[in-house]
């Protein structure tokens, strides 16, 4: 019976640990060199990401298959069309707190992007916490930002976003 329960124990610890790549095509029609590629990794540092909408279009179901459990390490591939297109996703940033040695967590929902996309080009989303220290208390901003990293990084466009404290 022991050797059950640590085996049920290590298969679990298993699922739960391995990363899962969620990769969508919207338009399957659509010529592959008239394509641009988003990407969301998600992790301490990006933030972690929840896609919900394309273009107005519910597409949580058929991006991640009923999961309700996202993890740090899964990322997302979105294969889009090339033009002006709008993006809505959920997002949580961290911050290391030095003070109390752990992650602050900030939940951002509803974050809409409306952006131009180039056609071979490959774009991730990044979200960024800043502190800023003040005499009584500190404060936080944060910011969500849209990369090209076709051939390097380079920031195209980032916004300030509201948030919650988790």
């Amino acid at each position: 019976m022991k050797k059950v329960f640590v085996l049920y124990g290590v298969l679990l610890l298993l699922a739960v640990s391995c990363n899962v790549a969620h990769d969508l095509v919207i338009d399957e029609w659509n010529p592959a060199e008239n394509n641009a590629q988003i990407i969301f990794i998600n992790n301490n540092d990006n933030g972690q990401f929840i896609v919900k909408e394309w273009d107005g279009k519910d597409i949580h179901a058929r991006l991640y298959g009923g999961k309700t459990v996202y993890a740090v390490g899964d990322s997302i591939t979105l294969t889009v069309p090339s033009g002006n297109h709008q993006i809505i996703f959920d997002t949580t940033l961290y911050s290391y707190n030095s003070d109390e040695h752990k992650y602050d967590e900030f939940r951002s929902s509803n974050v809409a992007f409306e952006y131009n996309f180039v056609p071979r080009r490959r774009y991730q989303f990044k979200g960024r916490v800043v502190v800023t220290q003040g005499i009584i208390r500190h404060t936080f901003d944060l910011f969500m930002g849209l990369y090209d990293i076709t051939s390097g990084t380079v920031l195209l466009e980032e916004r300030k976003i509201p948030w919650t404290l988790l």
